[in-house]
């Protein structure tokens, strides 16, 4: 008898049927690691976060055009520099905590809140539109309430 060779085109369907396989197995992994995360970000996603808007204007410490009336709290630097400190009460959330340069402009904008800055005599702080300091000296502090 003859010598016996494997059939080539035997072996190509053996070879396309494992790839099938394979590839089936990597789209049902992908998938379900997608869904997983998809689910897991839904149900760790907090509500709405609170309006905390901070700006820094151009180089050269032009000021910025915004009306500062529209803001629950104002922190403009005047003087050289200052250490701010702005939190929900109670120290629940700060919300910035860091030295401001001269013509820096920090915003927030919720209903609550805590600042504390000091020097205060480099600062001018408003409150709902209303300037509550400057020029003081030392370290000062205040809260912001609803309007």
């Amino acid at each position: 008898m003859g010598r016996h060779r494997p059939d080539p085109r035997g072996h190509a369907r053996i070879l396309i049927a494992v790839a099938a396989v394979v590839l089936a197995l990597a789209l049902l992994i992908v998938g379900g690691i997608a869904l997983f995360g998809a689910l897991t970000n839904q149900s760790a996603a907090p509500g709405p976060s609170p309006t905390v808007v901070s700006k820094v204007p151009q180089s050269g410490g032009a000021a910025t055009t915004e009306p500062a009336g529209a803001h629950a709290l104002l922190v403009r630097v005047t003087g050289q520099s200052a250490s701010v400190y702005v939190s929900t009460p109670g120290n629940t959330q700060t919300l910035f905590k860091g030295t401001l340069n001269r013509g820096e402009v920090r915003y927030f904008d919720l209903p609550e809140m805590v600042v504390v800055v000091d020097p205060a005599q480099n600062v001018e702080v408003q409150l709902h539109g209303k300037t509550v300091s400057k020029g003081k000296t030392g370290k000062q502090s205040w809260s912001v309430g609803p309007s």
